[in-house]
């Protein structure tokens, strides 16, 4: 198969592929083909970010993804505490427990073909890893997105189409504070015993970087 062209499968026995299935299924018909390149695409720019964010999302997506979620997960990651908790869940979300599953129902899946732009840079991302984790990444890459997309519809198209797309966790936390408008800092940990370490570890905003992401949103919208 040729680089940028591919092909993968969602499980009706996997949670995870079919809340995928479900908000691709929101999405008309005749623009779920660039709706798929534009969440893949947005899904590898966080995982140029931060190789772990994909892989992590798409363990926490349930169906709708929250600001508060993606803001704690990035302070989990950099080692910074959110600066003061959003307002959207009122309440604790639900854990999800472990079920067991009905073994009569026979599996059924669903093909999706994607087809990437060759000069793409997920695409030569994709292409980089181990021939035996490429799907895996590719479907971590597609819920990444599909879950951005039910945060804001405008989070993929952005991370897709912005001229210099953030390049640090911090300049993320600042994207995703100018387009929810939820607060978004971090700071550190107060217990913290050796709270020189953690700064000298975790990289800070660049200040620029920031104010041009936020010059390029201006353009787009």
């Amino acid at each position: 198969m040729p680089a940028g062209k591919y092909s993968f499968y969602l499980h009706t026995d996997d949670r995870t592929d079919m809340l995928v299935s479900a908000t691709l299924e929101t999405v008309s018909q005749p623009l779920r083909g660039d709706f798929l390149r534009t969440a893949t695409t947005a899904g590898g720019v966080l995982y140029r970010i931060d190789t772990r964010l994909p892989a992590l999302i798409t363990e926490l997506f349930d169906g709708k993804l929250y600001a508060v979620q993606l803001t704690c997960l990035i302070g989990a990651l950099n080692g910074l505490l959110p600066a003061s908790p959003a307002a959207e869940v009122r309440e604790a979300l639900p854990a999800w427990r472990w079920a067991e599953a009905d073994s009569e129902e026979p599996d059924e899946r669903r093909r999706i073909t994607l087809q990437l732009p060759e000069k793409n840079a997920t695409v030569r991302m994709i292409e980089s890893a181990p021939s035996r984790l490429r799907g895996q990444l590719l479907r971590q890459l597609i819920t990444t997105g599909c879950a951005l997309h039910t945060l804001d519809v405008r989070l993929p198209q952005l991370l897709t189409n912005l001229p210099a797309p953030p390049g640090t966790l911090n300049a993320l936390i600042s994207l995703l504070t100018d387009v929810t408008g939820e607060a978004g800092g971090t700071q550190a940990p107060a217990a913290d015993k050796h709270p020189e370490a953690v700064r000298a570890d975790v990289p800070v905003a660049d200040a620029g970087e920031e104010a041009r992401i936020r010059n390029n949103m201006k353009k787009l919208f």
